[in-house]
C-alpha cells in the first residue's frame, strides 16, 4: 500500500496502469500459443514414447511449450518491463516511445535468464500439475505445481528483471553477493500460482 501510495504521489494515478497494452498482448498472444503448443507436444510426446512415463512427457511438453512462447513473446516482455519501469531507469513515455527508443537487439535481452526460469518452470509446473490433479481439485493442484516450480526458478527472475530493466549483464554471483536472488519471492509465488491455476483450469474446462 505504501509503495502505490508512493507511485501515485510521484507519477500519477495512472502510473499503476503503466505497460497494460503490452500486457495484455503478452497475456493473450502467450496463452494461445502456449496451450496449443503444450496440447500438441503432450500428445506427440505420447505418440512417440509409449514407454517413457507421463512425468517425462508433461515435463519436456511444458518446458518445449514454455520455450517457443517465451522466445516468440520475450519483446513484448521487454517493452511492458520498460514501461512499468520508474522514471529514472526509463525516461520514454508511453509504448511509441519506449518502442522508438529501444534498439532491437535490446528487445530480445535477458533471454536466456528468460528461458532458464521459464522453461523448467512450465516443465515442472506441468509435471506436477498432471500428477497432482487425480488427487486433488484444479485449484489446490495448480498451487501446489505453482509454490514448488516457484521455488526452484525464481533466482532466474531476478536475473531476468535486472538485465531488462537496467541494460546489465548481471551474473548470479553478483546477485547472491547482494542477497537479491530471493528478492519478491512471496510476490512471485502468489502471482505463479494464481496465474497458473486459473490458466490451466480455463483452458482445460476443468
Amino acid at each position: 500500500l505504501l509503495l502505490a501510495l508512493s507511485i501515485i504521489r510521484e507519477e500519477g494515478f495512472s502510473a499503476l496502469w503503466k505497460g497494460t497494452t503490452p500486457s495484455l498482448v503478452r497475456i493473450c498472444l502467450g496463452v494461445g500459443v502456449y496451450f496449443s503448443s503444450l496440447e500438441g507436444l503432450q500428445g506427440l510426446g505420447r505418440r512417440i514414447s509409449k514407454d517413457s512415463s507421463d512425468f517425462t512427457v508433461n515435463f519436456f511438453a511444458g518446458a518445449a511449450a514454455r520455450a517457443v512462447a517465451a522466445t516468440l513473446l520475450l519483446p513484448i516482455t521487454v517493452i511492458k518491463t520498460k514501461m512499468e519501469g520508474p522514471p529514472s531507469s526509463t525516461p520514454f513515455r508511453g509504448l511509441l516511445g519506449v518502442l522508438r527508443n529501444t534498439p532491437r537487439a535490446h528487445l530480445f535481452s535477458g533471454l536466456r535468464y528468460t528461458l532458464l526460469r521459464d522453461v523448467p518452470f512450465s516443465g515442472l509446473y506441468v509435471m506436477f500439475y498432471e500428477s497432482l490433479r487425480g488427487d486433488f481439485s484444479p485449484l489446490v493442484s495448480g498451487l501446489m505445481a505453482g509454490a514448488s516450480a516457484t521455488l526452484i526458478t525464481h533466482p532466474f527472475d531476478v536475473l531476468k528483471t535486472r538485465v531488462q530493466i537496467f541494460s546489465e549483464d548481471v551474473s548470479a554471483a553478483k546477485l547472491y553477493r547482494e542477497g537479491a536472488l530471493q528478492r519478491g519471492l512471496a510476490v512471485q509465488k502468489i502471482d505463479a500460482h494464481e496465474a497458473c491455476s486459473a490458466r490451466h483450469q480455463a483452458a482445460r474446462g476443468r
